[in-house]
């Protein structure tokens, strides 16, 4: 059963960072709705309670209960849900009254987008929320019953230090929640963050700076008992993110909503950004694709090799051998010894060590044009 992801593009501020799909117009929650649930009546299999569902955006937790309600029984039906069924969710929105709704619905993990316990860090990352609601959200979800709880934390802003960043960590280990995403502060074009950059307003931390950082974290979460099995995303054992570890596995999902993406394991393809044509569409019965492709045989290779190495795991020698016809270390035989302090060669896997973790886009460059 192919997992579900639906984008809500929906934010009460959009923050200096975002290059999403997103927009404050309040006016289209109901008509964004209507057309999302079209879209799954259109694309989607009938309902399953094993589905994975992630509510992603944006900020979905923004969206008007009866909105979520709909999209949720579109997306399960009324069957009791046992799969995943994720909501993102601001902090200023996570209230003891608002989580135990969601709960009600079926929604049985949330992702907090915390980002950072430093008032000065997010005021410069333009979040609408405080230190304080960031520490209460955490406290607000428990108590509304939620036993999988996930919090986002950003490094690398200009200014930080590493003590601030160690910081930010002691106070998530405090909270206890059930898993970690730790993101590098990247400078997506036509956002403010990346016209200040070329405006020399600020500047991208050096490459060493960034690296002790996301080492610090790496060292900080294991030492306190998670488990780093992806790049950015750190879980207490039995908690790694369903949903998202099926996209890096290359199993096939389904996204609907403007810009979402889907693939098959043959071809992906993905809706136009634009929410307005996106709505024009889908109320004209037709689907807001926007561009389909197909993937050939070299470019499925470069699927396999980066989603494997993204993760703990690493690359499967024997699936790479049954799928593609060839020894995988052999084919990248220079490249690994090159490389090597980088890699770790299993008896039936190829993976990244830490550090190799934090030079990813490298490797997986050198690999791609070797």
């Amino acid at each position: 059963m192919p997992g579900l992801y639906v984008h809500v593009p929906f934010c009460q501020r959009v923050c200096v960072y975002c290059d999403f799909a997103v927009t404050t117009a309040r006016k289209w929650f109901q008509r964004y709705t209507s057309a999302v649930l079209r879209e799954i009546d259109l694309s989607v299999p009938a309902p399953s309670p094993s589905r994975t569902v992630y509510l992603g955006g944006g900020t979905p937790s923004y969206l008007p209960l009866d909105c979520l309600k709909r999209i949720i029984t579109a997306a399960v039906g009324d069957l009791t849900i046992t799969g995943e069924l994720t909501l993102e969710a601001n902090p200023n929105q996570v209230r003891p009254e608002q989580a135990e709704a969601w709960r009600r619905m079926g929604i049985n993990r949330l992702s907090m987008g915390v980002q950072s316990f430093n008032e000065k860090e997010l005021k410069f990352l333009t979040r609408n929320h405080t230190a304080e609601q960031a520490i209460r959200c955490v406290e607000d979800a428990r108590t509304a019953g939620f036993d999988n709880l996930s919090i986002d934390l950003i490094f690398g802003l200009p200014g930080q230090t590493s003590e601030d960043w160690q910081k930010n960590i002691e106070r998530a280990i405090e909270m206890a929640p059930d898993h970690l995403s730790v993101y590098n502060l990247t400078y997506e074009p036509g956002t403010p963050l990346h016209k200040w950059s070329l405006e020399g307003k600020l500047s991208e931390r050096d490459d060493d700076t960034e690296k002790t950082m996301f080492l610090l974290a790496h060292n900080m979460l294991e030492e306190r008992g998670f488990e780093h099995y992806e790049i950015s995303n750190y879980a207490k054992p039995g908690f790694k993110s369903r949903h998202n570890s099926a996209y890096w596995s290359g199993d096939s999902y389904i996204g609907v909503g403007p810009s979402a993406h889907s693939f098959d394991g043959a071809k992906r393809w993905w809706n136009v950004k634009s929410i307005e044509m996106y709505m024009n569409l889908i109320e004209k019965q037709e689907r807001a694709t926007n561009e389909l492709e197909m993937l050939t045989k070299e470019q499925q290779v470069i699927e396999f090799l980066m989603l494997g190495l993204r993760q703990a795991g690493g690359v499967s020698k024997t699936r790479f051998l049954s799928r593609f016809g060839e020894d995988f270390e052999t084919r990248y035989e220079k490249i690994l010894s090159l490389y090597e302090t980088f890699f770790v060669v299993r008896p039936d896997s190829v993976g990244l060590t830490p550090e190799g973790w934090f030079l990813y886009d490298h490797l997986c460059r050198e690999l791609i044009s070797s």
